[in-house]
């Protein structure tokens, strides 16, 4: 068992010196870091941005979004008033939130 060990060991070493006395042909190539970075810059540069939506579209979302608020909020703000009529011969006192007094005759309305 001890043989086989020694004898991959050997092998193993043999290998390691091929692989080193290979890499010692090896030539590193040239590299221009000027000329490399203006092509990269430049193909970078070439290309047109492209827009995803045409310039309409986001005009009508925005329409969209004014007309849904402005909706929104007249019907709220509608229905926070309050109507009050009477019919013919009737009167009425009323005091409002703010303290005034109103008197309503026959067939008048106020909204509050």
């Amino acid at each position: 068992m001890k043989n086989w060990f020694l004898l991959s060991k050997q092998k193993l070493i043999k290998n390691i010196k091929k692989i080193i006395d290979a890499t010692e042909n090896f030539n590193v190539p040239n590299f221009n870091k000027e000329k490399s970075s203006k092509k990269l810059f430049k193909k970078s540069t070439d290309k047109k941005v492209r827009k995803l939506l045409p310039n309409w579209v986001y005009a009508a979302r925005s329409l969209c979004i004014v007309l849904l608020l402005s909706t929104v909020y007249y019907l709220t703000s509608s229905a926070r008033e309050t109507l009050l009529q009477h019919s013919f011969g009737e009167q009425l006192a009323l005091v409002l939130p703010d303290g005034s007094e109103v008197l309503l005759n026959s067939k008048s309305s106020i909204t509050l």
